[in-house]
């Protein structure tokens, strides 16, 4: 007869012992609301991810395939509630970076047009540094490449 061992389980809210995706302390950091409208303003189109009956209407039956893999929890949990209020907050709250900015992985420096509100002289010089194009002022794409 073989013997269970009990596994003894240290942080009963994490019996997986899962490694934490968040540190708290100094590196967790409240932004507030990035984006600049009102969060009523975000519409949903609350739809199924994946409809299966529709596809078949159409002529594409390939629920089967997916059930004879063993996906049927996966397309319920994609089918399944949406936390509408929590996905606003978290858009309202996001920044996002193109696949140019999140792979290079250089440091975050510099200095900030908006520090040099008061001088007008500066500001419309670091704009002919920073811009070829000045009709697209603020976007990345009339941007110089040394400073993209």
């Amino acid at each position: 007869m073989a013997s269970a061992t009990a596994s003894t389980v240290q942080n009963p809210l994490n019996p997986l012992n899962l490694p934490p995706i968040v540190r708290t302390g100094r590196t967790l950091n409240f932004t507030g609301d990035t984006m600049e409208f009102d969060e009523k303003l975000l519409n949903f189109c609350l739809d199924r991810m994946v409809d299966f009956e529709s596809l078949k209407v159409n002529g594409f039956d390939v629920q089967h395939h997916f059930h004879n893999q063993g996906w049927d929890k996966y397309f319920e949990i994609l089918n399944g509630l949406i936390f509408s209020n929590l996905v606003k907050m978290f858009w309202m709250k996001s920044i996002v970076y193109d696949e140019y900015e999140a792979v290079l992985g250089l440091e975050d420096k510099g200095k900030k047009i908006s520090e040099y509100k008061d001088n007008e002289y500066y500001r419309e010089n670091i704009k002919k540094e920073m811009f070829d194009d000045l009709t697209l002022l603020g976007k990345s794409k009339g941007m110089n490449n040394e400073c993209k």
